[in-house]
């Protein structure tokens, strides 16, 4: 007998039951926008909800993604978000969900990660895992889907305890970056359009130096027209200006009580001057005087793990300036397959452990 029942909605439905659930702390890629923002660059996107008889114990939003040969793939990223604790039978259930109402001839695998918010106890799910599931090890991590961990910051403390956490190297380059003439200020509403240039030329120049992939220049134009359109209820940009030229955007998503640091890039010039030290520590102030309750920074590697993410080699510096500002790392659930076609599987998988392993041994140079 089934213990779960799912349903299908629409986003007008999802974005309802979102609110009703008043769910405070959900990860921003299960938020509405998100998947609108998705919408607006031409992904399908499903949406659905959990049930034990009447009521809802979980609702994700999953996304297609189209990739060569024409094959896709479905993401659930950070989701499905569940209420309670799934029982031992959730993933036979919901493969059954999945494999009937989701994927069609052309999906070769199912990614997500379940994200328990507000459920009490362990779950058992590795147990008795179905036989064409797959738990992704540690090592296959990467920057290519959201990450594992990320480092947040609780804004409940004083402004001048949120200082005395910083590591003495930010405070000395916050001081040394007002001291250079580097002018912080927040931009929401329709005016956030005129940085959006800006913003896509300092993207492309931390891309450049860093070796990241960027997305297309028309995702971050929905996210942009989405954040003009609201307003300040959906976040801000963070703008770094010196001698009256943009040299470092910022871009801070609101949810819940979360704002999260979602991109950014700075001009490298200017690097030296601590400005992304700053940047981040006014950020902070503002996220906390506008009565949020916790500031992200985005992925990192935790601490003595980046040998286990060969994935996140890359990130050991960005990691590094992070950990900084103090708070701590909040991880989030494991990542499972659900393997539809095999052989089109295994070869995806060849060539993302390939790039990985790549990434390990050139280390981006």
């Amino acid at each position: 007998m089934s213990v779960y029942n799912f349903k299908k909605i629409n986003s007008a439905e999802y974005a309802g039951k979102s609110a009703s659930l008043k769910l405070a702390d959900v990860p921003l890629t299960q938020c509405p926008f998100y998947g609108e923002w998705q919408e607006n660059i031409g992904s399908q996107v499903f949406r659905f909800l959990i049930l034990e008889g009447d009521d809802i114990t979980g609702l994700a939003q999953a996304i297609k993604f189209n990739v060569s040969l024409g094959k896709n793939y479905i993401y659930i990223p950070h989701g499905p978000i569940m209420l309670k604790t799934p029982t031992d039978t959730f993933l036979s259930e919901f493969q059954n969900f999945v494999l009937s109402d989701i994927v069609d001839k052309s999906t070769f695998f199912v990614r997500f990660d379940i994200f328990e918010a507000g459920a009490s106890g362990e779950n058992n799910l590795d147990i008795n895992l179905p036989g064409n599931f797959y738990k992704l090890p540690y090592s296959e991590y990467g920057g290519d889907f959201q990450q594992k961990f990320e480092r947040v910051i609780g804004l409940g403390p004083k402004e001048e305890d949120l200082r005395f956490s910083l590591h003495r190297t930010a405070k000395y380059l916050i001081n040394k970056s007002t001291r250079h003439g580097i002018e912080i200020s927040f931009i929401s509403g329709p005016d956030i359009m005129t940085y959006l240039d800006d913003f896509c030329r300092l993207m492309s120049q931390t891309a450049g130096r860093d070796r990241f992939s960027l997305h297309s220049k028309k995702y971050y134009e929905a996210i942009f027209n989405d954040m003009a359109r609201v307003g300040g209820e959906r976040g801000f940009l963070t703008v770094g200006k010196k001698l009256n030229k943009v040299v470092l955007t910022n871009l801070n998503i609101i949810h819940g009580q979360t704002v999260t640091f979602l991109f950014g890039g700075a001009d490298e010039t200017y690097l030296d001057d601590g400005l992304s030290y700053l940047a981040q520590w006014e950020s902070v102030k503002k996220a906390k005087k506008d009565g949020h309750k916790i500031y992200s920074f985005g992925a990192v590697v935790p601490p003595g793990k980046d040998l286990i993410f060969k994935g996140y080699v890359g990130w050991k510096g960005l990691t590094s300036f992070k950990d900084k500002f103090g708070g701590r790392v909040l991880e989030y659930g494991n990542v499972y397959d659900i393997i539809v076609e095999s052989f089109w599987y295994r070869l995806f998988s060849a060539k993302r452990r390939l790039r990985l392993w790549k990434k390990r041994i050139f280390r981006f140079k």
